[in-house]
């Protein structure tokens, strides 16, 4: 029944191939496929199909394939009746559909389902801190309503190297327990002694002694320390929260003192914290001289901002940093307006962070893009819980505190940004592009676009994609088809690629050595001894040109078989009639001389203009009926004869209709 009556059709398809010059149709070749949805990805590798029984013919599924618009790469059986048919290119879940619909609709299929690409589950890991179970922004327990950072799905991987710093340009540090030996000697960048309450001006001691401000009537923040703990606060001790890259350093660069702090202040932080060289004013500094730092940041982050653009000195020094290799992440801004408002989050080259809720919509208090580019991403930023301090003016005890703002959602960035540099991605551009692909989209009921949100939601567990390689495992499923001299092997690919991707695949038999080499997971090797028994062993290499171990085959043993058959011959044409303003005719052919060794069972055909064609059409017969040609146009048939081996050689005939 999946034979046509031998009628080729002008339908819709071939309307939009044969369509007006620079009309964007389909190359010759490929039919156009359905457009993707928003966002998906091309996960179906091709499909898994129940036949009735043995006998089906593979080559005929293919076919129904092939008339559906997929473009047919390799082949194999998982047993007598159950077999894959991939695509030669990953096709999203969408465009496989109408594919994998036209193969259920034969009698002779009894199941299809997608050969899905699937990833290894990264198993989380819940730290023994008593207050993780409240650190949603870390982990909230997986699943797609899961709008936390993912953080426990890289913990397994890495919580970050002791070599890394992340530059906190704050109020400075606190004595708190969790934090106990996560940092390295930073610096108090307050130019103003009345600022910094510390009694002095610029110096080497960067603790927080309160940022209150008496004429808000504002209590101190303890904002420095707040924004440490989310980045490095100490894991599995048993007190409090874990940080999101507790394995990484703190350098505590205090700028914001009584009622706040300055642009120079910060400035002067950006310079030091990322390795630059500060200048002197006639010698002097105000206060101490911090001299050359000798633990320069990988990353700075800076959850703070005021009102005004970035104007061509704040630029300079902020594009300098990231020069020298210092990546640089600021807050959006809490006051709901474009973050291009906010200096520093509106410089060129800086990270920008909006925040997030809970339920994975952008936070109410956020600033947001209103261009592209302006936010870089967007991570949690309610609630968020982290190290504190109990003093309402001066420091007291230690404490944990739950606090909103895209100053919380920051230190979730620059601890991942902090996570890519401890797997070896130290250059910002590349630091920027993986932060931007390590994203999850936002809720579906709070639907946020690239421009207002940025790349989306951070999901930490994708950095895992970033790891150095190492080496691949071996193919699974390694089978050897044996044919004339030939043999077809096919592979499953390990689930461990070694950290980078799959680019190569090599078989070899024994004895004899012959091989083959693809970018599938299939090939032919040819040369070999009909009668001899021979096993393959099949070897994979990844990315990063590291080799796995070989998979090997069950023996087979190459026999004389049969063959596509040979090209048809012998057109003829009937005479041209009309119907209103198109014509119709008649084109037979002649079967094969060589049939391959195998009774022809029919034919594939198509014709058009040469640089548009029609969809193959399967036939019984030795003719095909096209209709609805225009007048005085040249059209070519091109016939394939199929028997049980597959489709041979195509074989054309040309002809112009009347004027």
């Amino acid at each position: 029944m999946w034979r046509s009556a031998g009628v080729l059709t002008l339908g819709a398809a071939l309307v939009i191939g044969l369509g007006l010059s620079g009309s964007g149709g389909a190359s010759a070749d490929e039919p156009p496929r359905s457009g993707a949805s928003a966002g998906e990805r091309p996960e179906v590798l091709g499909l898994i199909v129940r036949k009735s029984s043995g006998l089906v013919s593979n080559r005929s599924l293919e076919f129904t394939m092939e008339r559906a618009g997929a473009d047919i790469g390799s082949g194999r059986m998982i047993t007598s009746t159950i077999g894959v048919i991939d695509f030669t290119q990953p096709l999203t879940f969408a465009e496989a559909a109408p594919i994998a619909a036209a193969l259920d609709a034969r009698p002779d299929v009894l199941a299809v389902e997608p050969n899905r690409r699937v990833y290894p589950a990264a198993v989380p890991v819940i730290p023994n801190d008593p207050l993780f179970a409240q650190q949603w922004d870390m982990w909230n327990g997986g699943g797609p309503s899961d709008y936390g950072s993912r953080a426990a799905e890289i913990w397994g991987l890495t919580t970050g190297s002791p070599d890394v710093i992340v530059g906190i340009v704050d109020t400075g540090s606190t004595d708190h327990p969790d934090l106990v030996g996560s940092t390295v000697p930073g610096f108090d960048f307050i130019a103003d002694a009345a600022d910094a309450r510390d009694g002095d001006r610029w110096d080497s001691n960067p603790a927080d002694q309160g940022d209150w401000c008496p004429e808000d009537g504002d209590p101190s923040s303890w904002h420095g320390t707040h924004v440490a703990g989310t980045v490095n606060a100490v894991q599995d001790n048993g007190i409090g929260v874990s940080g999101l890259a507790p394995g990484v350093k703190v350098q505590h660069l205090r700028v914001l003192g009584a009622c706040g702090g300055t642009g120079a202040d910060i400035l002067a932080a950006v310079v030091w914290g990322s390795g630059g060289n500060l200048g002197s004013w006639f010698g002097s500094y105000p206060g101490a001289d911090p001299g050359p730092n000798p633990t320069p940041a990988s990353v700075l982050n800076l959850s703070l901002g005021g009102a005004g653009s970035c104007e061509a000195i704040s630029q300079e020094i902020f594009s300098d940093a990231r020069a020298r290799g210092t990546t640089v992440v600021v807050a959006a801004g809490n006051e709901s307006e474009s973050a291009s408002l906010s200096w520093p989050a509106n410089c060129r080259g800086v990270i920008s962070v909006a925040s997030s809720t809970r339920n994975g919509a952008l936070s109410g208090f956020s600033n947001y893009g209103t261009a592209p580019g302006e936010i870089t991403l967007t991570a949690p930023g309610n609630s968020i819980l982290s190290t504190y301090n109990a003093g309402t003016t001066v420091p007291a005890a230690p404490d944990y505190r739950a606090i909103n703002g895209t100053s919380m959602a920051t230190p979730h960035v620059s601890a991942a940004a902090a996570i890519l540099y401890s797997l070896g991605v130290t250059r910002p551009g590349d630091v920027e592009a993986a932060l931007r692909s390590a994203v999850m989209p936002f809720s579906p009921s709070t639907p946020c676009d690239t421009v207002r949100c940025g790349a989306g939601l951070l999901d930490v567990s994708k950095l895992a994609a970033y790891a150095p390689a190492t080496e691949p495992g071996a193919p699974t499923s390694v089978v050897g088809i044996a044919g004339d001299a030939r043999a077809t092997v096919s592979w499953t690919p390990p689930s461990e690629t070694g950290g980078s991707a799959l680019v190569s695949a090599s078989a070899t038999v024994s004895p004899g050595g012959q091989s083959c080499t693809t970018a599938t997971t299939t090939c032919e090797i040819t040369g070999l001894t009909n009668g001899t028994t021979y096993t393959v062993s099949v070897t994979v290499t990844n990315a990063d040109g590291r080799t796995g171990p070989a998979g090997v085959s069950a023996p087979f043993t190459p026999q004389q078989g049969a063959t596509v058959p040979g090209a048809v011959s012998g057109f003829t044409k009937t005479r041209f009639m009309k119907s209103g303003n198109t014509y119709r005719v008649t084109v037979r052919w002649q079967a094969p001389v060589d049939d391959g060794g195998s009774p022809v069972t029919g034919y594939l055909a198509r014709y058009g203009t040469g640089s548009r064609w029609n969809p193959w059409t399967d036939l019984a017969s030795a003719y095909a009926r096209i209709v609805g040609m225009k007048a005085g146009t040249t059209y070519r048939v091109q016939v394939r004869a199929v028997n049980d081996v597959g489709a041979g050689p195509r074989a054309v005939y040309t002809f112009t209709t009347p004027r």
